[in-house]
Protein backbone atom coordinates (compact mmCIF):
# COMPACT_ATOMS: atom_id res chain seq x y z
CA UNK A 1 0.00 0.00 0.00
CA UNK A 2 1.20 3.41 -0.60
CA UNK A 3 0.15 6.99 0.51
CA UNK A 4 1.18 10.22 2.51
CA UNK A 5 -0.33 10.75 5.76
CA UNK A 6 -1.36 14.44 6.06
CA UNK A 7 -2.16 16.77 8.99
CA UNK A 8 -5.78 16.89 8.56
CA UNK A 9 -7.91 14.56 10.27
CA UNK A 10 -7.58 11.17 11.59
CA UNK A 11 -5.77 8.52 9.17
CA UNK A 12 -6.07 10.72 5.86
CA UNK A 13 -4.00 9.39 3.34
CA UNK A 14 -3.21 10.65 -0.15
CA UNK A 15 -2.66 7.69 -2.28
CA UNK A 16 0.77 8.18 -4.20
CA UNK A 17 3.13 6.54 -7.29
CA UNK A 18 6.62 5.64 -7.12
CA UNK A 19 8.26 6.24 -10.65
CA UNK A 20 10.95 3.98 -12.34
CA UNK A 21 13.70 7.51 -11.12
CA UNK A 22 12.69 7.42 -7.86
CA UNK A 23 10.29 10.53 -7.72
CA UNK A 24 6.83 10.34 -6.32
CA UNK A 25 3.69 11.21 -7.22
CA UNK A 26 0.02 12.04 -6.34
CA UNK A 27 -2.80 10.12 -7.65
CA UNK A 28 -5.63 11.83 -7.61
CA UNK A 29 -8.96 10.84 -5.50
CA UNK A 30 -12.67 10.54 -7.24
CA UNK A 31 -15.01 13.28 -7.55
CA UNK A 32 -15.75 14.30 -3.84
CA UNK A 33 -13.12 12.54 -1.82
CA UNK A 34 -10.06 13.89 -0.13
CA UNK A 35 -7.97 11.35 -0.03
CA UNK A 36 -7.43 6.93 -0.57
CA UNK A 37 -4.62 4.79 -0.89
CA UNK A 38 -3.19 2.88 -3.80
CA UNK A 39 -2.85 -1.23 -3.20
CA UNK A 40 -1.51 -2.65 -6.26
CA UNK A 41 -0.25 -2.02 -9.40
CA UNK A 42 0.18 -3.93 -12.67
CA UNK A 43 3.45 -4.34 -15.12
CA UNK A 44 1.75 -1.88 -17.47
CA UNK A 45 1.93 1.02 -14.36
CA UNK A 46 -2.24 0.68 -13.28
CA UNK A 47 -3.06 1.16 -9.63
CA UNK A 48 -5.74 -0.24 -7.93
CA UNK A 49 -7.07 1.58 -4.45
CA UNK A 50 -9.11 3.15 -2.35
CA UNK A 51 -10.54 6.67 -2.76
CA UNK A 52 -12.35 8.18 0.67
CA UNK A 53 -13.88 10.84 2.11
CA UNK A 54 -12.14 11.31 5.82
CA UNK A 55 -10.52 8.19 5.41
CA UNK A 56 -14.46 6.67 5.79
CA UNK A 57 -16.28 4.95 2.97
CA UNK A 58 -13.66 3.40 0.89
CA UNK A 59 -14.47 2.83 -3.00
CA UNK A 60 -12.68 1.18 -5.08
CA UNK A 61 -10.48 3.20 -7.79
CA UNK A 62 -7.65 2.64 -10.56
CA UNK A 63 -6.03 4.70 -12.15
CA UNK A 64 -4.32 4.43 -15.72
CA UNK A 65 -0.48 4.30 -16.26
CA UNK A 66 -1.13 8.64 -16.89
CA UNK A 67 -3.09 9.06 -13.41
CA UNK A 68 -6.59 9.26 -14.71
CA UNK A 69 -8.46 7.74 -12.03
CA UNK A 70 -11.80 5.33 -12.73
CA UNK A 71 -14.44 4.48 -10.12
CA UNK A 72 -14.61 0.78 -10.13
CA UNK A 73 -18.08 0.90 -8.70
CA UNK A 74 -19.32 -2.26 -6.60
CA UNK A 75 -18.92 -6.10 -8.53
CA UNK A 76 -22.04 -8.11 -8.93
CA UNK A 77 -22.70 -9.47 -5.08
CA UNK A 78 -20.18 -6.26 -3.84
CA UNK A 79 -21.73 -5.06 -0.60
CA UNK A 80 -20.06 -2.02 0.77
CA UNK A 81 -16.43 -0.73 1.63
CA UNK A 82 -14.93 -2.27 -1.46
CA UNK A 83 -11.23 -1.89 -1.79
CA UNK A 84 -9.00 -3.74 -4.30
CA UNK A 85 -5.71 -6.18 -3.47
CA UNK A 86 -4.48 -7.08 -6.72
CA UNK A 87 -4.33 -6.25 -10.39
CA UNK A 88 -3.25 -8.20 -13.42
CA UNK A 89 -1.93 -6.96 -16.48
CA UNK A 90 -5.04 -8.32 -18.36
CA UNK A 91 -6.66 -5.46 -16.15
CA UNK A 92 -8.63 -8.42 -13.60
CA UNK A 93 -8.79 -6.55 -9.86
CA UNK A 94 -9.52 -8.77 -7.06
CA UNK A 95 -10.01 -7.82 -3.60
CA UNK A 96 -12.87 -7.45 -0.74
CA UNK A 97 -16.00 -5.91 0.17
CA UNK A 98 -18.05 -5.72 3.49
CA UNK A 99 -20.98 -8.11 3.10
CA UNK A 100 -23.36 -5.67 4.85
CA UNK A 101 -24.55 -7.49 7.78
CA UNK A 102 -25.99 -5.28 10.72
CA UNK A 103 -24.80 -8.03 13.52
CA UNK A 104 -21.40 -7.51 12.47
CA UNK A 105 -19.45 -5.18 10.38
CA UNK A 106 -16.33 -6.82 10.23
CA UNK A 107 -17.03 -9.25 7.66
CA UNK A 108 -15.94 -9.28 3.98
CA UNK A 109 -16.20 -11.09 1.07
CA UNK A 110 -14.00 -12.03 -1.76
CA UNK A 111 -14.58 -10.22 -5.18
CA UNK A 112 -13.04 -9.49 -8.32
CA UNK A 113 -13.59 -7.00 -11.03
CA UNK A 114 -13.26 -7.49 -14.75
Amino acid sequence: MSGVSTATGPRRLVPVRWKADGTVSALPALGGDDGGEATAVSNLGVAVGESTKGGLDPRAVQWSSNGDATDLGVPAGGGNACVPGSVAVSGTTVGECGVNDPEDATLFHAVRWN
